[in-house]
């Protein structure tokens, strides 16, 4: 009789240990299952503000790309006369002691207020760009050009304050109706061409053009 009692208690205590196991088990599974919800849960709150700062700090090209800022094609300036003109920029011969605004626009008026562009795209651009200015006997305008000399520097300022230098490399007196000194094809050079009237007797009458070419990083 003791020894079957002895075994019950055994079996109890047995059938006790198992289910406080089984117990412990399915206790530390379901604290395991919260952990891992709460890890994903944070991995993917993680994730999404990962998200949301790389797309913060992404530009958007829509609102936030900024225009080149360009130049004005042209810009008033005030000449001798008190009118206001519009310019493209600034012809300066050194050697020669000249200055003067290259006004956008050619015509018999304009050429009376100071040199003027004739054929070409804008100062200082790949291109030749063609200057057209008077031969006053005066030596005002071009009036001392045809005795520039080969190698002399002649300077371009455009509108954005960039001053360019450019050698002469080739000077002429042509025919009034000669135009292949404005052709553009200048192999990817930036070029100047200026131009004027050319005297071929002191009380002469002006029956050909005199012709400077230059170029800029000549070589």
């Amino acid at each position: 009789m003791k020894k079957i009692l002895k075994h019950k208690i055994v079996f109890l205590f047995i059938i006790i240990i198992v289910a406080v196991s089984i117990l412990f088990i399915k206790m530390n599974s379901n604290e395991t299952a919260v952990i891992q919800s709460k890890e994903t849960e944070n991995k993917e709150e993680s994730l999404e503000v990962q998200q949301s700062l790389e797309q913060n700090e992404t530009p958007n090209k829509e609102t936030e790309e900024v225009e080149e800022v360009k130049a004005p094609k042209t810009a008033p300036f005030v000449a001798e006369n008190g009118q206001t003109y519009e310019k493209i920029g600034t012809v300066a011969i050194p050697s020669l002691n000249i200055e003067y605004p290259i006004l956008a626009t050619l015509s018999d008026e304009l050429l009376k207020v100071s040199v003027a562009k004739y054929w070409g795209g804008e100062p200082n651009e790949v291109g030749n760009l063609c200057i057209l200015g008077h031969n006053y006997k005066n030596a005002k305008w071009f009036g001392k050009l045809s005795t520039i000399q080969k190698d002399a520097i002649i300077q371009i300022t455009d509108l954005k304050g960039r001053t360019l230098d450019y050698k002469v490399y080739e000077t002429a007196i042509v025919d009034p109706n000669d135009t292949s000194c404005t052709s553009q094809l200048t192999n990817g050079n930036i070029e100047v061409t200026l131009i004027t009237c050319y005297y071929e007797t002191p009380k002469g009458k002006a029956t050909k053009r005199f012709v400077a070419k230059a170029r800029a990083d000549y070589q």
